[in-house]
């Protein structure tokens, strides 16, 4: 089921950036949402190999889906016409190097998932979505205010619209909050 939820958000991820630029396209690029789609279906594995296969599984699973939405929306501008085939081709080549990434990132997330379940019994997946998220926002500013020659190129992050990125930071947080408070008041001795 949750395999089925990476395929289907990816689809809505490729539909939702559409082709342009500007506040959905800014939430289109963020990264976060990515490493959760290996986290979360990985997250009920019994071993760190069962939860790199299926943090696998999730990542190419919800990359097709995007890559697929994302060619239906732009085959005609790119000049393929009815063409989807071709279009679908050549969307994935261009995009060969985020498959490549995800070859590495989806089993990492999945079998780390499985070991952060072990490690701490009691953690929950929310606060992992939430950390992921105001990491991404640390990383990303942090990078992006480096000088270009002190990394090397893959490293650079042009941004030009930081909304999608703030608006992830504020919802991390808030999930971050809403965690705290409830690990709290569980800890608090009644009175």
């Amino acid at each position: 089921m949750a395999l089925l939820g990476a395929v289907t958000f990816g689809v809505f991820a490729g539909w939702f950036k559409g082709d342009g630029a500007g506040l959905r396209s800014a939430l289109g690029n963020l990264s976060a949402p990515w490493l959760l789609v290996a986290v979360v279906p990985a997250w009920s594995a019994r071993s760190w190999w069962r939860g790199a296969l299926i943090g696998l599984a999730g990542t190419l699973l919800g990359l097709l889906g995007f890559y697929l939405a994302a060619t239906a929306v732009t085959a005609h501008r790119l000049g393929f016409g009815a063409d989807h085939l071709h279009a679908f081709r050549f969307v994935l080549s261009v995009n060969r190097r985020w498959l490549e990434a995800g070859l590495l990132s989806g089993p990492v997330c999945g079998a780390a998932t499985v070991a952060l379940r072990r490690l701490w019994p009691q953690v929950r997946l929310v606060a992992v979505a939430a950390v992921a998220m105001v990491g991404e926002f640390v990383v990303v500013r942090t990078i992006s205010s480096t000088p270009p020659k002190a990394l090397p190129s893959i490293w650079t992050w042009n941004v030009g619209d930081w909304r999608g990125y703030d608006a992830e930071l504020v919802l991390g947080l808030m999930l971050l909050a809403c965690v705290a408070a409830r690990y709290l008041r569980r800890s608090t001795p009644p009175s």
